[in-house]
């Protein structure tokens, strides 16, 4: 009886919408109401001490003890909805009834919790933000995140300081971003970041993946402050001791500020990581497009400042199994040195421009003097013109030779590329040429030794002859001039060297009474020769499909006498 006098007294402070039925069980109180869809238990009060609880054992379940914040007309209400979801909302009296919609907590039968939501889709449904307080004297506040084993497998927390920390437990990885998006950001259990690239991915304190397009960077610095530089510092430990103060040499990539109007990036190195001017190693110039190295102000599309003499400006070098080679160049005094793998190997003149080529004896090992013989190789060139297939334009011809003919004169004049094309070092031409021209001087002395003997054994018949003449007394003939070279010309063939049929130039006198022309190969022996009529200047054509491919001399005999001797290179 007094069980239920305590009800009738708590259950009149309450006020219900509808009629129903009360059962008071040994352990609890159950409401019915059968004659609505809803069950509605609303307390209100207009009393400014009254107090509304709900005990169990001495343990307040449901309490508002200070009503002085509550009007006489608001009031809270319970509800056990006909969905099977349990309501706690807040209303006034000028609505019939306080919908689900308006619930502030709601608890359905499958375990869940919505707060300003009635339908929640997690075990905890929040409808806004969320807010955390560190307590005092705690050594961490947060969320703790379990599986279903009941194992801590993530955490967040927050430290005094303001501090806020995620924790991965059982070794994984904190991950952000959009629902179904993969590859947004990580943390891993390495202390590892990723950005826009899956976890299992990183390799590096900090790895970048995004599929980019010009507008769209991996890593965008901007500098909000006119003034100011756009830059991205690296600095290393180069000594033991305390990190952060021998953290001192530093590389920096940084953007002149906008207020310079001087667009260049900079690639700068400070050795003690201080305030003062770095010293730019390399510069971009955006809008001239122009690049620096160790050059602030580029004068061309590549500048590069070469500081210290000794130190190569431009390194190329090529390294596969069989070794290395380096090619560098290098200002000098004044010259521009070219060099391979460390050694000299030429110049450029500063003055004219010309290239100098390395001679020195002390550069060579060896050394050997050319044998004879060049002069009748050189005399089987065939110097001709021609373009080049890249040549464009095609307004200036090319002098030369070609590499094949060269090559069967002499395999060494010709250098094999690696390309797999033929080459020809004319410059290697100079010390050959030099060499026929020795070997052709040889012959030339040779002939004037010949020549003048013959002049002297002349000069001793016609002596004889005249003591002949005095002594038989014969009247005395008036002789003829003797025949100088510059009285008759021999030209040289054409074409030559020849495999077919080639011309001879000659200039014969009219007083001339014989005239033979000769061939006769390079031991003397006549070959062949014929006797000319023609008086004046005349050409001599010869067939020259009969003789071997060899060098000849021809000779032009006038009145008995030797005029002149030059050579034929016959080919097939």
């Amino acid at each position: 009886m007094k069980q239920l006098l305590l009800f009738t007294f708590c259950f009149f402070c309450f006020t219900t919408y509808s009629s129903g039925q009360v059962t008071i069980g040994s352990d609890s109180i159950a409401i019915t109401n059968s004659d609505f869809d809803d069950f509605i238990f609303n307390y209100r009060s207009s009393k400014d001490d009254h107090q509304f609880r709900v005990n169990h054992r001495g343990h307040a379940l449901w309490q508002n003890s200070i009503l002085k914040e509550m009007e006489p007309d608001e009031y809270w209400q319970i509800a056990a909805r006909q969905t099977g979801n349990f309501d706690i909302a807040f209303g006034t009296l000028d609505v019939s009834r306080i919908k689900k919609d308006d619930a502030i907590v709601t608890f359905t039968q499958s375990g869940r919790v919505g707060i300003l939501t009635d339908e929640p889709d997690s075990p905890l449904d929040v409808d806004g933000p969320v807010t955390i307080r560190r307590t005092s004297g705690q050594i961490a506040t947060g969320v703790k995140l379990k599986d279903e084993n009941d194992d801590l497998v993530g955490r967040m927390t927050l430290s005094s300081g303001g501090g806020m920390a995620f924790d991965a437990f059982q070794g994984g990885d904190i991950s952000f971003g959009g629902v179904g998006i993969s590859n947004t950001m990580h943390f891993t259990n390495n202390g590892d970041l990723g950005l826009g690239i899956a976890a299992s991915t990183v390799t590096a304190k900090a790895k970048i993946g995004h599929n980019s397009t010009l507008e769209n960077a991996h890593l965008e610095l901007f500098e909000t402050n006119s003034n100011g530089f756009a830059r991205l510092k690296f600095r290393s430990n180069y000594n033991l001791g305390n990190l952060l103060q021998n953290q001192k040499r530093t590389f920096v990539i940084q953007a002149n500020p906008a207020n310079t109007n001087d667009p260049k990036l900079h690639i700068a190195f400070d050795d003690d990581d201080t305030d003062n001017a770095i010293e730019n190693i390399f510069t971009v110039q955006g809008e001239d497009m122009q690049v620096g190295i160790n050059k602030t102000a580029p004068e061309g599309y590549l500048h590069i400042k070469q500081k210290i003499s000794g130190i190569e400006g431009i390194v190329l070098e090529n390294e596969d199994i069989n070794g290395s080679d380096k090619w560098s160049l290098e200002v000098g005094f004044n010259d521009l040195v070219l060099s391979y793998n460390g050694v000299t190997v030429g110049s450029f003149d500063d003055a004219n421009g010309n290239y100098n080529a390395g001679s020195d004896r002390r550069l060579k090992n060896s050394i050997a003097s050319l044998s004879n013989g060049v002069i009748e190789k050189v005399m089987m060139l065939n110097p001709v013109t021609y373009y080049f297939n890249h040549d464009k334009v095609k307004d200036k011809r090319t002098y030369g030779f070609i590499a094949q003919e060269v090559q069967k004169v002499n395999e060494d004049w010709v250098v094999a590329r690696e390309d797999d094309f033929l080459g020809i070092s004319y410059v290697e031409f100079v010390p050959i040429l030099t060499k026929a021209i020795q070997e052709q001087q040889e012959v030339i002395n040779e002939k004037d030794e010949q020549i003048h003997a013959l002049q002297q054994e002349l000069e001793n018949v016609q002596d004889v002859l005249n003591r002949v003449i005095d002594f038989v007394g014969l009247p005395e003939e008036p002789v003829e001039e003797k025949i100088t070279l510059t009285d008759a010309q021999l030209g040289q063939n054409q074409p030559n060297p020849t495999a077919g049929q080639t011309t001879i130039p000659f200039l014969i006198p009219e007083h001339i009474k014989n005239a033979v022309l000769r061939i006769s190969g390079i031991n003397g022996e006549v070959i062949y020769e014929s006797e000319i009529g023609q008086r004046g200047p005349g050409l001599w054509k010869v067939d020259t499909k009969s003789l071997s491919p060899a060098t000849y001399q021809y000779s032009l005999v006038l009145d008995g006498q030797l005029v002149a001797t030059r050579r034929m290179v016959i080919q097939k």
